[in-house]
């Protein structure tokens, strides 16, 4: 990446993986991997009740903690359809029940 310094340009060196701590890259759940999943989730919900074409309007997600490997997740999906369909996915740990993720999807 560049950084513009007067009329020159300063190159900085992008991390490595083994400078990063091993928790983003070896021992959690990848954050798109769960946002792939509630995506599918939020359009199994919505298809339920919707007849037609669905798109993804919107995907909201929050990382409240995180999941290590091998840890057995529940998913749940609830939803309310209006004008648009919102679609809510809990993800828990199943062992204690502690909410990891939420999402929330708008399907248009």
């Amino acid at each position: 990446m560049g950084v513009a310094a007067g009329s020159r340009t300063e190159e900085s060196p992008a991390p490595s993986l083994s400078s990063l701590p091993s928790s983003i890259h070896l021992e959690g759940l990848h954050g798109g991997a769960i946002a792939a999943l509630a995506e599918r989730v939020s359009t199994a919900c919505a298809r339920t009740v919707v007849d037609g074409d669905l798109f993804l309007g919107e995907l909201g997600m929050s990382y409240l903690s995180s999941a290590t490997q091998n840890t057995e997740l529940t998913v749940e999906g609830s939803m309310t359809v209006k004008n648009i369909t919102m679609v809510v996915v809990d993800f828990k740990i199943r062992d204690t029940g502690k909410l990891v993720y939420n999402t929330s999807a708008a399907k248009l």
